[in-house]
């Protein structure tokens, strides 16, 4: 898998999934979101949007839990709408192996979740979203640090801290390491916050998100 493979299947557009047929002027509207900061944001943005558009009451439930909370939520009618990731989706969601081309991803997201769920997946936000792997400045000077592929020399390894949603996805901790054969010390750690690299010793590596209005293929 080349780089830009590997970034078409990784950043992929926001989309909102929803199963809002049936609600009345009179019932309200509730929004949901996972519970990170990123998600929260873009639940609240959808709310107030939505209560400006419509005119209507939006209730609010944000900070759901991981993407199964919040995925069971929307099947059981408790939320009628939330930001989702297609590539999210496409393997944690659908079970599927990940998609190179991010049209052909949305579409067959879209096509699954009307027959599976009975949801209608909406049109992208506009938003790219991938992960990024971040350094300490100090290291990334003084071994002239600046792609993966440089990382990928570092003869000495890297102690690679990961969040626990990379860690599992076939299109995350297993396809960066597949290909870019990123030397380790010892087994990926679990990292809930990047305050935690602050406690261990150099040449740390964490995966964190990055989101962009364009995709790139650097």
């Amino acid at each position: 898998m080349g780089r830009t493979e590997i970034v078409a299947c990784i950043i992929v557009g926001f989309c909102v999934s929803a199963g809002i047929s049936g609600c009345t002027r009179d019932q309200p509207i509730t929004v949901g979101s996972k519970n990170f900061t990123e998600q929260v944001v873009l639940g609240e943005i959808v709310a107030q949007h939505l209560e400006h558009r419509l005119a209507r009451r939006i209730d609010r439930k944000l900070n759901l839990g991981g993407t199964m909370l919040a995925h069971q939520a929307l099947v059981r009618g408790e939320i009628d709408l939330y930001p989702e990731y297609t590539g999210t989706a496409l393997t944690a969601i659908l079970k599927l192996p990940p998609a190179h081309d991010p049209a052909a991803s949305i579409a067959l997201v879209r096509g699954e979740y009307q027959a599976r769920f009975g949801l209608q997946w909406m049109d992208a936000l506009g938003f790219n979203n991938t992960f990024a792997m971040v350094i300490r400045e100090s290291d990334a000077r003084k071994h002239n640090i600046v792609t993966l592929s440089d990382a990928a020399q570092y003869a000495p390894g890297w102690t690679l801290g990961v969040g626990y949603e990379f860690q599992q996805r076939p299109d995350g901790l297993a396809g960066l390491l597949k290909t870019y054969q990123l030397p380790l010390h010892g087994t990926p750690k679990t990292m809930w916050s990047l305050t935690e690299t602050a406690s261990k010793p150099s040449a740390v590596a964490v995966s964190t998100y990055s989101t962009r209005c364009s995709t790139s293929n650097r």
